[in-house]
């Protein structure tokens, strides 16, 4: 089985425990904890690592988690460990995430400038996009990219917007370089 399917069923049967126990608020808040403490490289490692025995592994996610996650999120964690399938923990947590917005109707929208935006106007690009796009609540990921030279580039779900001056100037290159009115040979 890929890691993207058992990634996907495990954070599945996470949600669907969470949302039967009144708890899916605070896992997911355990589970951004997570995926904040997966993105240091030597934790990621360890869970990955063969050499590593499972004690190990579940006396380090103790250490770090039992005190500040709730205890169905922990027991999550120990059954994973005792399945064998601690390797996956960063891929489940991802999912868990995208499933629980999903499941709240949260779009991850992506807002990349040329440079940083007053937040008026932030709230003014978010708001036509939701109101275009019909979106009900958004997820704003703001991001800065100088060679854009100027304007903004918005995506959300499989769909992009590029407002950018770059996009204009590649767009103009290429109408003067397929120039209609020069016959070719």
């Amino acid at each position: 089985m890929s890691a993207v399917r058992l990634a996907a069923r495990y954070a599945k049967s996470l949600i669907d425990l969470a949302i039967e126990k009144n708890a899916l608020e605070q896992v997911h808040a355990d589970m951004l904890l997570f995926n904040e403490t997966a993105s240091h490289a030597g934790f990621k490692s360890m869970l990955k690592s063969p050499i590593i025995n499972a004690d190990k592994k579940m006396n380090v996610l103790e250490q770090l988690f039992k005190s500040k996650v709730s205890p169905i999120t922990y027991a999550f964690y120990t059954l994973l460990v005792k399945k064998g399938r601690e390797i996956y923990l960063s891929e489940i947590s991802t999912a868990f995430i995208e499933q629980y917005n999903l499941y709240n109707h949260i779009t991850k929208l992506k807002l990349t400038t040329a440079m940083p935006m007053d937040a008026k106007v932030v709230d003014s690009i978010v708001s036509q996009v939701k109101q275009k796009a019909k979106l009900e609540k958004v997820e704003l990921v703001t991001e800065v990219d100088d060679s854009l030279i100027g304007g903004f580039v918005v995506q959300y779900e499989d769909k992009l917007f590029d407002a950018s001056i770059s996009k204009r100037l590649q767009a103009l290159r290429k109408e003067y370089s397929d120039n209609a009115y020069v016959k070719k040979f």
